[in-house]
């Protein structure tokens, strides 16, 4: 299971953190931006798992094996080929890239990831692992999900600029960390949460589904954090 929690942290950076508004839009523009992308998944992937490259992750039959290098290049073209459908399906038969579309592209990759991972036992995991995924799932990956729901169209519509989402992502970011406090410090929390909510609604005119999805996003995330490390 550390192995599949390991690669799932590795696609994560890939396709959020580290996938900025300009490699987004070199992707739908040429091949090369794609390759790119692939390559971080792919050098994320050796670095995360480096340990267990020459281990046998799979085996079919007594004598066919799959090694953890050959499963992480496997996987890595299989990351291209998939963003490359997902592109290609948009700009030859205008296939809307809506919240369904967004959704089933990473269900493919973690599905992909699940296969070609040595899954001993589920309970055998890494909290630092955890914590990262925790910690991009409340962060960057929710502000692209609300894209998603806001806008139903995140490639034919203007993408998140770079200050709303970097904004909002520092801002779920430090109530994540803030639910990591214990005792009464939690209280600090809640008041922090409703001013910072009063302050993106008020000043900042972000919507609802924006402010409230958002946070309450950051904050389970967080909650989960808390529980890990406690």
């Amino acid at each position: 299971m550390e192995i599949f929690l390991r690669l799932v942290l590795a696609h994560l950076l890939t396709d959020f953190t580290l996938q900025t508004n300009k490699l987004a839009q070199w992707k739908r523009e040429s091949l090369w931006g794609t390759l790119l992308h692939t390559l971080v998944f792919l050098l994320l992937s050796l670095l995360f798992c480096w340990g267990n490259l020459t281990k046998i992750w799979i085996s079919i039959g007594p004598r066919f094996h799959i090694y953890g290098w050959v499963a992480i290049l496997l996987l890595t073209i299989l990351h291209f080929l998939e963003d490359e459908w997902r592109i290609y399906s948009i700009q030859r038969f205008n296939t809307k890239d809506n919240l369904f579309f967004f959704l089933w592209d990473q269900f493919i990759h973690v599905s992909l990831i699940f296969v070609f991972s040595p899954i001993r036992s589920l309970e055998i995991y890494e909290k630092w692992v955890l914590v990262c995924i925790l910690l991009v799932l409340g962060t960057h990956f929710a502000t692209i999900l609300l894209h998603y729901i806001e806008s139903g169209n995140y490639e034919n519509k203007a993408v998140v600029s770079n200050d709303k989402k970097y904004t909002t992502i520092l801002g779920r970011l430090f109530l994540m960390l803030l639910c990591t406090l214990s005792g009464y410090l939690w209280l600090v929390v809640f008041i922090i949460a409703v001013l910072y909510v009063f302050y993106q609604e008020k000043i900042l005119k972000y919507s609802w589904i924006d402010t409230i999805l958002g946070n309450a996003i950051a904050i389970v995330c967080g909650i989960f954090i808390h529980i890990l490390l406690y």
